[in-house]
């Protein structure tokens, strides 16, 4: 790269630029530019000095700049990444001290695979964090992603999804489930899709590949490739609903060898989506897919004489987990959603009795021994005073490992392994935040981001062998007269800053008419633009703009953004 010459414009310089092998250059910083060539990434400076950044990727494939936010993705091996600095340096580095990769798998927002360098331009700094569409650098971008790092020690960030049908809230540092965000306000029904899948007395319903056996054994089905089988299994057909989510979970004993399980067009044909499967457990895959019919297949390959067990086979209908991670809820029952305000966006999720709930099957995420977790929903009753417990969630699990939130009589009763908080007051019959924590061995409850109630809890070893129940546990009751939105956990303690914050944010999507997605149907963000003085992010895609206030929408046109978005002093201006 060589730097021809430097033209003063009012406060800032415009530099011509000769770049060899450069490939891509943005700029759009305050006093910078920069460049990004095989070698890693460039910035020239406002007194023509030039800085190297190596981000041990190498073959660095787009920058951005936005204000003292650099933005990079990367080329070859490790390169396939999103990477940043929240900071100009000062001399050649290959620091990474603010995107670190322990941070983004942290927070979720590495991007691995193809890098569309294109989208690394939509990249803007909002106060202490960021926004860009949700898959930059993947081959096309989806929903709107926020990042809020304010008061947030490294690695601990505020991130939110919102797409033109959900909204997340914020999910803090390493969450493992992000669900009940969606504004379809259409109840769901689950019911059981497999035929036999507890095999309490055969193997009916399930077809074996050529040379495979199965048969019966000890409540399970065993399958049993043959001493010349290549490719052997069991598979069952199933009808589902085109792009409808479901949550497939089962029960393994391993025998011999590895297994796949794959859902699939055909038997042994059409992979959808895919689970090796190595040793003995609990297994869950979250799929959607257009198709109508799938295949159940536990699948050998190069598989002469190995064998397994396979049990408590079931499909549901599943609520979606709109965290990174995908493991879908399934649905018991029905299960009601109706708005949480008059014309709001956001629904809220109530059942009726014991046999109407959502359940997330056995997830190795969410056991999270003694260590540090944080549960937090939106919860309202119409009963304050009711004296029928309601089951808000539970792991149906004793002793040490107990977890579970219910309310009855004015107060929220919560276990967190070995202790109880006892009873928490609760009056109010409108929508309040509950955050419950454990902190390095104690238990915190907040309402409405104030500190209710503390416990010291040393003993506690949080599991979930029995999965996760939300609305009730099939045992006890989840009412019609309690609701709840915005369920999350993560194994990321916040701080008492951040639930604050949090509370502050999202207060405001539970108020009559608010909005809380993109506008239209699209979620393909084409370009984004912030006002730092009216501290509006403007969000722009097919079906028109979107003008974001925190995380709700407080204006939006028809119009069609299809290149770009430029905001200042209240002022936009779009193409």
């Amino acid at each position: 790269m060589k730097l021809v010459s430097s033209k003063p414009v009012g406060q800032r310089r415009v530099y011509d630029i000769e770049v060899a092998d450069v490939h891509n250059f943005y700029a759009n910083g305050v006093n910078v530019h920069n460049c990004a060539t095989d070698g890693g990434v460039s910035v020239i400076k406002d007194d023509g000095t030039v800085v190297d950044w190596l981000t041990n990727g190498g073959s660095m494939r787009a920058v951005h700049i936005e204000d003292s936010l650099i933005i990079v993705s990367g080329g070859t091996g490790i390169g396939y990444r999103t990477w940043g600095l929240d900071f100009i340096p000062t001399s050649d580095t290959n620091s990474t001290t603010f995107f670190t990769d322990t941070l983004w798998s942290a927070s979720k927002i590495v991007r691995e695979g193809s890098v569309n360098n294109s989208s690394m331009n939509k990249v803007v700094k909002i106060g202490e964090g960021i926004a860009f569409p949700e898959n930059a650098g993947a081959s096309t971008n989806n929903k709107l992603f926020l990042v809020d790092s304010t008061d947030s020690p490294i690695g601990y960030n505020n991130t939110a999804h919102i797409s033109s049908s959900y909204n997340t809230g914020w999910m803090n540092g390493d969450i493992k489930l992000a669900t009940l965000s969606d504004t379809d306000a259409t109840n769901v029904t689950g019911t059981e899709l497999v035929t036999n899948g507890t095999f309490d007395t055969d193997t009916s319903g399930w077809t074996a590949l050529a040379d495979t056996t199965i048969s019966l054994s000890s409540g399970s089905m065993l399958v049993t490739a043959g001493t010349n089988s290549l490719t052997a299994g069991a598979y069952q057909s199933i009808s589902v609903e085109s792009f409808k989510t479901y949550t497939v979970s089962f029960d393994f004993t391993l025998v011999s060898g590895t297994c796949s399980f794959r859902v699939m067009t055909g038997a042994n044909a059409g992979t959808i989506s895919a689970a090796s499967i190595s040793s003995s457990g609990t297994y869950t895959l979250t799929f959607k897919t257009s198709a109508t019919t799938v295949y159940l297949n536990f699948l050998y390959y190069n598989a002469s004489g190995q064998s397994g067990k396979f049990d408590n086979v079931s499909v549901r209908l599943a609520e979606s987990d709109r965290s990174v991670n995908g493991n879908g809820l399934q649905v018991f029952g029905t299960v009601t959603k109706t708005p949480v305000a008059t014309g709001a966006d956001l629904v809220a999720y109530r059942g009726s009795s014991s046999s109407n709930y959502i359940k997330q099957p056995y997830n190795s995420d969410l056991d999270f021994g003694t260590g540090d977790l944080c549960v937090s929903f939106w919860y309202q009753t119409d009963s304050p005073s009711s004296n029928v417990a309601q089951m808000i969630f539970s792991n149906r699990g004793t002793s040490l490992n107990n977890f579970r939130v219910f309310f009855a009589s004015s107060a929220l009763s919560i276990r967190v392994g070995s202790i109880s908080t006892g009873s928490v007051s609760y009056t109010n019959t409108g929508w309040s935040l509950i955050h419950v924590v454990k902190r390095s061995g104690t238990v915190y409850t907040y309402i409405n981001g104030v500190l209710m109630a503390t416990q010291s809890d040393s003993t506690g070893n949080i599991s979930m062998p029995n999965g996760l129940w939300v609305l009730g546990d099939g045992v006890s009751y989840f009412t019609g007269h309690s609701q709840v939105s915005l369920f999350r956990i993560s194994a990321t303690a916040p701080t008492a800053a951040q639930i604050a914050q949090i509370y502050s944010d999202e207060k405001v999507l539970f108020q009559d008419g608010a909005q809380a997605t993109l506008y239209g149907s699209s979620d393909s963000v084409v370009a984004l633009a912030f006002d730092s003085d009216a501290e509006l992010l403007s969000v722009g895609t097919s079906a028109g703009r979107s003008d974001f206030k925190g995380l709700r929408r407080v204006n939006n046109t028809t119009t069609a953004v299809t290149t770009a978005i430029s905001a200042s002093n209240s002022m936009i201006v779009e193409q």
